[in-house]
């Protein structure tokens, strides 16, 4: 299995760091731990799809784009080999070959995962009047902006 861009790969064209050291070439190879960590890195709770993990390993190894039948096949490979298990084409590792890396891994995962979602949730808060802001010169009102406060004056004003 070649990859698309494995011909135009020179040994020259190593991924450097910042200290212009060339880094270990990519895989060209696509074997089954690399399926493995991506499952792992990506920590989906339902599993992970083909195309998912085919993004994952692309953002691994900026000069190697594995294609998603590469991908496909060496999922079936882990799958056989009883390393993955499969349910309605998303992917998880099998439980009893968890390394400690990947648990380490799933584990960071999820956080992000966790991180986002609350990002998601507060980014929505407060999108109420806060629209109407400054037209043609006038201030904006008060209400406008929600602060701590607002609900004790308004608790004031009703009484």
């Amino acid at each position: 299995m070649r990859s698309r861009n494995q011909e135009n790969v020179s040994r020259k064209s190593f991924v450097r760091d910042e200290n212009g050291i060339p880094q270990a070439p990519p895989p060209f190879r696509l074997n089954i731990q690399h399926i493995t960590s991506a499952i792992a890195h990506l920590g989906e709770i339902v599993g992970s799809s083909p195309v998912s993990i085919k993004a994952y390993l692309t953002r691994q190894f900026p000069n190697w784009t594995p294609s998603i039948f590469e991908v496909k096949h060496m999922l079936n490979k882990a799958v056989t080999a009883g390393r993955v298990d499969e349910k309605d084409n998303k992917f998880k590792i099998n439980m009893a070959y968890y390394s400690p890396q990947q648990i380490r891994a799933r584990i960071l995962a999820r956080r992000k995962q966790m991180q986002k979602r609350g990002r998601r949730r507060r980014r929505r808060r407060g999108r109420g009047r806060r629209r109407r802001r400054r037209r043609h010169g006038r201030k904006p009102r008060r209400i406008y902006r929600k602060s701590r406060f607002a609900k004790r004056h308004r608790k004031r004003r009703r009484r």
